[in-house]
């Protein structure tokens, strides 16, 4: 099946998937200036096309409530995440970040194929869609661990810039914040925060920022 994608949903491809080092395809053949898409693509596609169609805060909110609700007796943590927690006035997509409690994931795939027409199910991201018009609205589940919670929430909070500035200021230092939740860790391999979000800012040497300050006007540049 062939797409025309832009570099955007190349972006997307990266990012979507279970493991966010590496892109969700193995392959890529453009011919004619068009990309010989595979499942991988057609789902960055998808995600892409759907960024346009934007929903007050409000009317995101009470979706995010409703399938917090569900999922919070299968979890041991749950919060929302991405431009709700952020207050946007619009919101494009609903990012929630849970621990699973253990042995749940069958009750959780379940309350969420219940909720919306999955998309994908892997073990540290899942997504549906939820709404009665196709395709709905964009619902990213990120699974964490306690381990991982902390960062995880702030990488999954955003903005996209706020997160190139964190990453960004942490390479200055020397320093490495892992996307994936891990931590942020010093060129020997150890930890030196992520139990909390505030813990990440004061290895970084900068204010803690609530997540409604997490907006970075315009391109940053270390």
């Amino acid at each position: 099946m062939k797409a025309r994608l832009d570099k955007r949903a190349i972006a997307v491809a990266h990012v979507a998937n279970d493991d966010p080092d590496r892109p969700i395809l193995k392959s890529v053949c453009i011919k004619d200036g068009e990309i010989l898409a595979t499942d991988g693509f057609i789902l960055a596609r998808r995600k892409i096309e759907t960024e346009g169609k934007a929903m007050k805060i409000e009317e995101a909110r009470l979706i995010a409530e409703r399938v917090k609700e569900k999922l919070s007796p299968h979890c041991d943590r749950i919060e929302i995440a991405g431009s709700i927690r952020r207050e946007k006035p619009t919101v494009h997509d609903i990012d929630i970040v849970l621990i699973e409690k253990p042995g749940s994931l069958l009750e959780i795939n379940e309350v969420l194929a219940s909720i919306g027409s999955m998309d994908m199910n892997g073990s540290k991201i899942k997504r549906l869609w939820y709404g009665d018009t196709e395709p709905g609205i964009s619902i990213d589940i990120y699974v964490a661990t306690p381990a991982t919670w902390a960062t995880l929430l702030l990488i999954r909070t955003g903005s996209k810039e706020n997160n190139i500035r964190l990453c960004s200021l942490a390479r200055q230092l020397g320093l490495q914040l892992k996307a994936n939740g891990d931590g942020l860790f010093n060129e020997s391999g150890q930890r030196l925060a992520g139990d909390t979000e505030q813990s990440i800012y004061e290895v970084l040497r900068i204010p803690y920022q609530e997540p409604n300050e997490r907006e970075v006007k315009g391109r940053y540049a270390p």
